[in-house]
């Protein structure tokens, strides 16, 4: 995908005094660091793996990169005439602390004619973002097409051109020392402190600023989530924000609390029926085993006994002696089957449950 970075946009004056390489040559900020989602090809960002990818790229092709006017090269029947040629590429910082990517240009007389008399303010790139090698189709990410001369970037930082830096007067060097002191004391440097460090430093303050701001774009995506979730609107306060995390832990109004506490008793009432049918068989197991007697006293003691600690009645049946003669056929499934009345347990449950005797039965068979 190719990027022709312009936009309809007048930048402020930004003078970038980075001593030429020579009469004919000019270093030329073309980007700096940075992310970007409105550009009509889509989204695209410049740091340092992007630079040097762009540098590396540069370094072996064979071709030279052109100046041209308005993004000419590589647009069908339109003439690209070269306003310069890049010589060099080089990664550097800029006077606001970015990291940023600078083309060592050579001018044409008739482009240095137009900047001279400033027709022509601005420059804006042309980047292949996925560019292959042309004879092994190997991958070989960024590359600089071309760079166009316009007065409508997209890259709206970037500083004016200028074939030449008209030297300060006295006043305006006085302004601009006490300026960079300024600087100095609130970076907390130094005033002997070398001016690449000074460079250096706000290089850094500006990396904490980007990823404060990513940090705070990403909280902020994460917050319009919970509000959608709640179905508040983007701009709803925090109260209204705690008021709705508050009413989801309440119990839905529609569940009244007599029907909460009607549903706990049914509960309850099968939980007993159940461990009836367990104490019932319980006792049946041991009076089959000769460990506990048929007697109506003695049986009332285990059923009791097993009501109240479960646990505890199994393991004593468990140790028991038998001490009383097994009747074979006293518990077979006839003799069991043949118990017409039920317990007070199971009557009780029948009557909750609005089932007769005989449905209980049915439903809850004796083995």
């Amino acid at each position: 995908m190719a990027i022709e970075l312009r936009r309809p946009y007048r930048a402020p004056l930004i003078e970038l005094q980075v001593a030429p390489a020579s009469e004919d040559l000019r270093w030329v900020q073309i980007a700096y660091e940075g992310e970007w989602k409105g550009h009509p090809a889509g989204p695209f960002k410049f740091d340092r793996k992007v630079f040097e990818e762009l540098v590396d790229n540069f370094k072996t092709t064979p071709v030279k990169i052109p100046v041209d006017y308005e993004h000419g090269s590589g647009q069908l029947g339109v003439k690209a005439e070269a306003a310069g040629w890049i010589t060099d590429l080089r990664v550097d910082r800029d006077e606001q602390g970015r990291l940023a990517l600078f083309a060592l240009v050579k001018w044409t007389a008739a482009a240095a004619g137009h900047i001279e008399r400033e027709e022509y303010k601005y420059v804006s790139p042309t980047i292949f973002w996925s560019w292959r090698d042309p004879k092994t189709a190997d991958p070989l990410g960024a590359y600089l097409f071309a760079v166009a001369l316009t007065n409508t970037p997209f890259l709206d930082e970037l500083p004016e051109l200028t074939l030449s830096v008209r030297p300060r007067t006295n006043q305006e060097e006085q302004e601009m020392e006490e300026h960079i002191k300024a600087i100095m004391a609130k970076l907390g440097l130094p005033e002997d402190t070398a001016p690449e460090k000074v460079v250096e430093a706000v290089g850094e303050l500006h990396e904490q600023h980007r990823q404060l701001k990513t940090e705070h774009e990403a909280k902020t995506t994460s917050l319009k989530a919970v509000y959608e979730r709640l179905e508040l609107k983007d701009d709803a306060s925090d109260k209204e924000a705690v008021a709705a995390v508050v009413a989801l832990k309440k119990p839905a109004a529609s569940e009244p609390k007599d029907k909460v506490d009607k549903l706990e008793l049914k509960v309850e009432e099968q939980r007993k029926m159940l461990l009836s049918q367990q104490v019932d068989k319980a006792v049946e197991d041991a009076q089959r085993a000769g460990k506990l007697g048929a007697d109506d006293k003695t049986v009332a003691w285990a059923r009791d006994y097993a009501t109240k600690d479960f646990d505890g009645f199994a393991a004593y049946i468990e140790c028991a002696p038998k001490t009383v003669p097994v009747d074979p056929k006293a518990h077979t499934a006839e003799a069991r089957k043949a118990k017409v009345v039920l317990t007070a347990e199971e009557a009780s449950a029948c009557k909750q449950l609005g089932l007769t005797e005989e449905e209980f039965r049915k439903h809850n068979p004796v083995d």
